[in-house]
């Protein structure tokens, strides 16, 4: 299926659980909401929001994963492929496995977006370092943990071949100073 664009009523923003990763280098936020491996569509979901003037992760894809934005809030420039376009409060963007995405947040107010997607990778990442640094701003051997399960779990893949191999480089370094990515955590969205 190709990328699709639609808009409809805005969305509701999803509820939330208390797990939060913050990124302050890139003005990101992510609270996640439901575990692929819970959720019933298998669909890792949370609530991001980036902050005005901010870019967000530079260019990457995912491998085997499609992702998608409800913009709930703000306005938010997405270039799939290279082109760009602005989303708006109610529009919705489907990112299918290997396209290559970027954003600019180029408004005056934070862009809010539900983002799903079609796997746990990314969940994979966020969540353990949501756990470990709960409340709290994370350590710098929490974020370089963090940092090797990027290289470890790849939510994401840069598009850029020199990206891919300087992270695959860090990524080396860190493990051979014994840096181990985080564990991935089951069941973090079900409460006893």
């Amino acid at each position: 299926m190709p990328n699709a664009a639609t808009s409809r009523a805005t969305p509701a923003r999803l509820a939330v659980t208390d797990l939060v990763a913050d990124s302050p280098p890139t003005g990101e936020r992510f609270e996640l909401a439901a575990s692929a491996r819970t959720a019933a569509d298998g669909h890792f979901r949370f609530v991001w929001t980036l902050a005005p003037g901010r870019r967000g992760p530079g260019e990457h894809y995912h491998e085997d994963e499609t992702e998608t934005f409800e913009i709930v809030s703000g306005s938010l420039r997405i270039w799939v492929r290279g082109e760009a376009k602005d989303y708006h409060p109610g529009d919705v963007l489907v990112v299918e496995p290997n396209t290559p995405h970027r954003f600019l947040n180029a408004g005056t107010e934070p862009a809010v977006i539900n983002v799903s997607l079609s796997g746990s990778r990314m969940e994979d990442l966020l969540a353990p370092i949501a756990a470990a640094a709960r409340g709290r701003k994370p350590t710098l051997g929490e974020l370089l943990r963090m940092f090797v399960g990027v290289g470890y779990y790849r939510p994401s893949v840069p598009s850029r071949t020199f990206e891919r191999h300087a992270l695959g480089w860090v990524v080396s370094i860190l493990r051979l100073f014994r840096v181990r990515p985080f564990e991935r955590i089951e069941r973090w969205d079900v409460t006893a």
